[in-house]
């Protein structure tokens, strides 16, 4: 910054533990951070850790079927260069490791059933090519469907009733990742092959993640594999791009207790998309916590692709140990503020999303984002910034710009004595219908809307009204003993709804209730949580019958005073 003519000035002032240097020439000044604050918090309070989610992290790595589909372009030289590419353009370091063979690779099967390999596009067989994969440190991935799937350049045979022997055709290529995909398969073979397809997985011995291709979503996939398509193959548009956004939102829940809403391969390099809606498309995918398959030609890969794959902040908000998939926090116009915790107590993810074709504010505040008011640091991913800000922001957006943040402020007091969860405030809430509710039974999809919480005819001053899917996390800081509630199906509904309780923590499934129909009695739960970080009440579905309403009647938590 070139400063006026003048006299020259310098002062130090502080702020929140931090050091400001002002330096001025006349009317002009320059403000400099000079160290960072100090924690806002107190050691005690974030000395317990933040905890993590369960099963792996979403998967990082390269998919060719956006750009080579069905056709002979794809052979075994260009999945090797592929894999080189992936290797000396950095995006192994920055965390890609999977390279994955989709369809067409099949050439029918032999006489005793055994799946057959291409042998003019794949002469050395794929054993060989996971076995470059792996000297590579790099992961190999292979593609089956249930039925006879038909492409225009082949039909590429089912799986259906071959589960076993494929599986352990795919264990001696040395595959890690097997997107199953139900194209060609009967309505009444499509469940009963994906759970073959993973018993099968299982019986190898060698792991391999699953992928579910089945959308729309259904409530058991995550039964299945570590990954389900939420939505139907997306288009390289960004009418395509928010559909499936929306559609990857409603599931938020699912997301972390093992397993991931897959929102598929990225279009990421392809003309249709300009720099800043490429831009915006990575960041949701990050947030999301969706799988990262760059589905472009990496062999050409141009320098801007490049630097939007290998983005830091945003690969460790999809990596991140909570596993959370960042949650609608917020809906400003055409903007929508989607935002998540992170594993380092008082940060958080946040991304602003300008879905319109003209320039909008978004705000986002940090009570949103289960945060104390006051100052929070807050980094602007795409321009690498830093700043200190009060109680929120409100950045400007460009058409179909995204702002993606990661903001570090102060953490709420821990919970202490004998404490109501409707009298927390929680760092993370998701539901299949409105809003989470306190003391409340989910009503519609406004917020204080529902009638008062009640099973079998008793009516309960306390409580969290949820609809499936539907996900709430509290920070217990290892300090709480017990979790104690009445759940069911609240009287609302009738008999109607189907729905699953769960209570997890620190990537461990602490309590499930099995199905839970509307018909059926309250039950008390007890549920020990000792020496827990954090607290996740999960409801699923069953069927979606709608009238999901689940209550946690007199949810209580047991803690150190």
């Amino acid at each position: 910054m070139a400063l006026a003519g003048g006299k020259r000035w310098l002062r130090f002032a502080g702020a929140s533990g931090a050091l400001f240097g002002v330096f001025g020439c006349g009317d002009a000044q320059l403000t400099a951070i000079l160290t960072d604050p100090a924690p806002a918090a107190s050691a005690d309070q974030c000395a317990a850790g933040e905890g993590r989610g369960a099963g792996p992290l979403p998967p990082m790595g390269w998919n060719g079927w956006n750009t080579f589909g069905c056709g002979p372009d794809l052979d075994e030289a260009k999945f090797r260069a592929t894999a080189d590419a992936l290797v000396q353009s950095g995006l192994r370091a920055a965390g890609y490791e999977y390279v994955n063979l989709d369809d067409c690779w099949q050439a029918g099967r032999a006489a005793d059933g055994t799946i057959q390999v291409d042998p003019d596009r794949f002469p050395s067989g794929l054993a060989a090519l996971g076995s470059y994969l792996h000297q590579n440190q790099l992961k190999f991935g292979i593609y089956s469907n249930v039925g006879d799937c038909v492409r225009p350049e082949l039909t590429t045979p089912s799986s259906a009733g071959y589960e076993s022997q494929d599986a352990a055709s795919y264990a001696s290529f040395g595959a890690d990742y097997v997107k199953y995909n139900a194209c060609g398969g009967t309505r009444g073979e499509v469940q009963s092959s994906f759970e073959a397809m993973r018993d099968a997985l299982a019986q190898t011995g060698r792991p391999m993640l699953l992928s579910v291709v089945d959308a729309p979503f259904k409530p058991w996939h995550p039964e299945i594999g570590q990954l389900w398509r939420t939505h139907g193959e997306i288009e390289p548009t960004w009418e395509g791009i928010v559909a499936t956004i929306d559609a990857t939102t409603r599931l938020a829940a699912y997301a972390g207790q093992g397993g991931y809403n897959d929102s598929d391969m990225l279009w990421l390099g392809h003309e249709g998309l300009s720099e800043t809606e490429s831009r915006a498309y990575f960041s949701m995918w990050a947030a999301l916590a969706s799988p990262l398959l760059a589905g472009n030609d990496l062999t050409v890969m141009p320098e801007a692709v490049r630097v939007i794959l290998t983005q830091p902040d945003l690969i460790a908000f999809n990596q991140d140990p909570l596993r959370l998939q960042a949650a609608l926090v917020g809906t400003q116009g055409d903007v929508s503020v989607y935002a998540k915790p992170l594993a380092e107590c008082g940060a958080r993810a946040v991304v602003l999303l300008n879905r319109g074709d003209t320039s909008a504010m978004g705000s986002v505040t940090w009570a949103e984002l289960g945060l104390n008011a006051g100052e929070a640091w807050v980094r602007n991913v795409w321009e690498g910034t830093k700043t200190l800000a009060a109680d929120g922001l409100k950045p400007l957006l460009g058409p179909h710009e995204a702002v993606a943040l990661r903001v570090v402020g102060s953490e709420l007091p821990l919970p202490r004595g004998e404490v109501q969860l409707s009298d927390l405030t929680w760092t993370y809430a998701t539901n299949g219908w409105g809003p989470v509710e306190r003391d409340q039974e989910p009503g519609g999809t406004a917020e204080g809307d529902g009638g008062m919480l009640a099973l079998d005819g008793r009516e309960y001053a306390k409580g969290l009204g949820m609809n499936s899917p539907a996900l709430v996390r509290y920070r217990l800081g290892k300090r709480c003993r017990e979790l104690n509630a009445d759940i069911g199906i609240d009287d609302a509904t009738g008999d109607a709804g189907s729905v699953i309780f769960q209570v997890w923590a620190d990537g461990d499934k602490l309590f499930d209730s099995g199905v839970v129909l509307g018909k059926d009695p309250a039950r008390h739960i007890t549920v020990d949580v000792t020496g827990r970080s954090e607290l996740r009440l999960f409801v699923g579905e069953v069927e979606d019958f709608g009238q999901d309403h689940a209550a946690w009647a007199d949810a209580r938590l047991s803690c150190e005073d």
